[in-house]
């Protein structure tokens, strides 16, 4: 596993150098604790928080914001296929082999699911 303040890579998907992968830390953010570097729009949290920690862990990652496919979840089974970035109202899972747009998946106390297929370049989160 490979670890920097703000980003946490597991090896599972290493082999794989087309696949940009990795969970986020609290460290490195703007937000006050125990927030740090929350991704979430949450009433807790500002947007301007927000934007600058999106920024700093997609930054670190090399990866444009304006390439992002985030759900905006509500608890349900529903899973869409995304051709462009931007935000999926009720949504809460992506699938996608659209090379460029990276899916973005937020979580507090639920277990993150990503699925990959070498084959298809097709990811799921």
């Amino acid at each position: 596993m490979e670890k920097t303040d703000f980003t946490i890579r597991p090896r599972i998907f290493s082999e794989h150098r087309e696949l940009k992968f990795a969970f986020s830390t609290r460290r490195g953010g703007v937000s006050p604790e125990p927030l740090g570097l929350n991704l979430g729009f949450v009433p807790a949290d500002s947007q301007i928080n927000v934007l600058e920690n999106r920024s700093r862990f997609f930054g670190a990652l090399r990866i444009d914001i304006a390439d992002l496919a985030i759900p905006i979840q509500n608890h349900t089974g529903s899973v869409r296929r995304v051709y462009h970035a931007g935000g999926y109202l009720n949504t809460d899972a992506l699938v996608t082999d659209t090379i460029g747009i990276f899916l973005v998946v937020t979580v507090a106390d639920c277990v993150p699911i990503f699925l990959f297929d070498p084959v298809h370049h097709a990811i799921a989160a």
